[in-house]
């Protein structure tokens, strides 16, 4: 065997059971498309076609097709309004953030705000649709500019 074509969209991301709270992430994680190529090594010639997507959600930006450059920096801040003390900064690879109550122990319920910053390369060219889920306020901007005002327009 020379080749082989792997066609779907799920073949080149790691989906194990639902989304939300029934999302299990494994460590260490290989899709599909991954172990394939691994498993029959440098002789065989393995190409994927993404195909027609299934899942009617927006992919999270840093995941297979929206590559974080350099993954997104994460800072947690002590005030309601990206003000107050830093209280928290990490380093993300992927875009779907879960809170249950306060995120850190530095912070007070309802008294801290989030910022989250980062690059984004597209593996196309296209039109692309920005979703964001959220409970409180959020905005998402793109180069500065206001794209989804989840204050405004919750």
């Amino acid at each position: 065997m020379r080749s082989v074509a792997v066609i779907g969209p799920n073949a080149d991301a790691v989906s194990i059971m639902g989304g939300g709270s029934a999302e299990v992430t494994p460590y260490p994680s290989a899709t599909p498309l991954e172990a394939l190529r691994e498993a029959f090594g440098p002789d065989v010639h393995v190409t994927h076609e993404r195909g027609c997507d299934i899942d009617r959600s927006p992919r999270p930006v840093g995941s297979v097709g929206l590559r974080a450059v350099d993954g997104f920096t994460v800072e947690l801040f002590g005030g309601p309004e990206l003000d107050g003390v830093v209280v928290d900064r990490s380093q993300t690879e992927r875009l779907r953030l879960f809170h249950f109550g306060v995120p850190h122990p530095g912070v007070e319920e309802g008294k801290w705000s989030m910022r989250v910053q980062g690059g984004v390369v597209t593996e196309e060219t296209g039109v692309f649709t920005f979703a964001l889920a959220q409970v409180g306020g959020a905005r998402v901007l793109v180069d500065g500019n206001v794209v989804l005002d989840g204050i405004a327009s919750p």
